[in-house]
């Protein structure tokens, strides 16, 4: 349905603007090709793509919680 296509065009339009994005997606192949293809525009410094559990995971191991993690149940 394009969502994913508006809200990177949203992202990229305010980075140009020069301000820091989160692009966060779920799906880690979309996150990987968006990275790609951002790597070649100018405003991809401030325009970070990460796929959702990937994010969480750097969130929580930044925490130092990563080790309570991967021990739970």
């Amino acid at each position: 349905t394009g969502k994913s296509i508006l809200a990177l065009e949203r992202a990229r339009e305010l980075a140009s603007q020069g301000k820091r994005v989160l692009y966060l997606c779920y799906n880690r192949l979309l996150a990987a090709h968006v990275r790609k293809t951002e790597g070649e525009q100018s405003a991809s410094a401030l325009l970070d793509v990460q796929h959702a559990h990937g994010f969480y995971t750097k969130i929580i191991e930044e925490a130092g919680l990563l080790p309570d993690l991967l021990t739970m149940d």
